[in-house]
């Protein structure tokens, strides 16, 4: 149900729940078993240490995603920053 019609997924700083289902996201989208779909992440200072564990170990050491996932997800600080690419994803219809 987390997935279900949604046009953007936005996670702020949290517990492993937060971080899991942020994860959850991104590897659907990653596999393609659900639209692309904006992920934004608030609040550089929280989620940047992921973000550098992401890219050290999983992309450059590993090798265990391709470089362009990193690009599923967005790190902001504002919602103006999270807005913008809100409004870069494809149109839906809103009901």
């Amino acid at each position: 149900m987390l997935a279900a019609s949604a046009q953007a997924y936005i996670f702020f700083p949290g517990g492993f729940g937060t971080v899991d289902e942020a994860v959850e996201m991104i590897m659907l989208i990653q596999t393609g078993k659900m639209q692309k779909t904006p992920v934004i992440l608030v609040g550089k200072d929280f989620w940047q240490p992921f973000i550098n564990w992401v890219e050290q170990t999983m992309i450059k050491k590993y090798k265990t995603i391709a470089p362009k996932d990193r690009n599923i997800f967005y790190v902001v600080d504002t919602a103006a920053q999270a807005f913008k690419y809100i409004k870069k994803s494809r149109e839906r219809t809103i009901f």
